[in-house]
């Protein structure tokens, strides 16, 4: 059966702009209420019989989608909401390792597992495998006492050398190091003889360290009380951090020196 459709009774698509929303949030052009009496006055003529067809029931949605294309918007669906920009959080730089608390006085403790991998020329150990760990019951009290020396807190040389030679410089990929096996929280600022405070720190003895190791134990004991508890404190972070800027770091001058041997 042939069907045409009178020329009159086409259905315009909307012009440029005819997608544009009015102030009364109508939209111009073609209206689904206008293409719906157009529809519905529209005759199909075949074989001399005029058929009227519902233009609810044919024609909408076809206008509806002919709507949808011309104006980019998926059929049936309203305004697109707002798209939020997600941001992605900031990355906090990572906090130093937190110091080991060890009770360990004349003897070593722990061990350690590599590989592990000295900086700036060997004189800072590596943060993963040597944190650093202090004794708590050795306060500031207790280091700034009049007569007290690290001598009963330090371990037996046969121990060290052991460390030294079978534990610290395998773990560090080193071999036959000429220096010093170091605690890198000294005795003198309650540094404990465990292995997360050890490694072998090449270059002459005595080293630069203990002239640093030296200052912070003065610098600490010029306080008193709460203070010098805090001091002791800062000193233990600000050396396991990084010795050669520690000083720096509490603004501790190139005050009097107590004498001793480091380490």
């Amino acid at each position: 059966m042939r069907v045409t459709m009178r020329p009159h009774h086409n259905v315009a698509m909307p012009r440029n702009g005819a997608c544009d929303k009015s102030t009364d949030g109508r939209t111009d052009g073609l209206t689904t209420e206008a293409s719906s009496r157009r529809i519905k006055n529209s005759s199909y003529v075949t074989r001399g019989r005029a058929y009227r067809i519902s233009a609810i029931r044919y024609a909408l949605p076809a206008a509806a989608a002919l709507l949808a294309v011309a104006c980019g918007t998926p059929s049936g669906s309203g305004p697109s909401a707002p798209v939020t920009p997600t941001v992605a959080p900031s990355t906090a730089s990572a906090a130093p390792p937190a110091l080991n608390q060890v009770r360990d006085p004349g003897q070593v403790t722990g061990t350690l597992t590599g590989p592990c991998h000295t900086s700036d020329s060997g004189q800072l150990p590596d943060p993963r495998c040597t944190p650093g760990a202090y004794d708590p019951a050795v306060t500031a009290a207790v280091l700034c006492a009049p007569g007290y020396t690290t001598r009963a807190y330090r371990a037996p040389e046969a121990q060290t050398s052991a460390f030294k030679w079978n534990v610290a410089e395998p773990a560090y990929g080193q071999v036959n190091v000429s220096g010093e096996l170091d605690h890198l929280v000294s005795l003198e600022l309650g540094g404990a003889n465990d292995a997360s405070n050890l490694w072998v720190e090449p270059g002459p003895i005595p080293n630069a360290k203990d002239a640093v190791e030296n200052q912070l134990h003065a610098w600490v004991c010029q306080a008193a009380g709460a203070q010098a508890e805090q001091r002791l404190h800062d000193a233990q972070v600000a050396i396991a951090s990084n010795w050669t800027t520690a000083l720096a770091t509490l603004h501790v001058g190139a005050g009097p020196a107590l004498s001793g041997s480091g380490g």
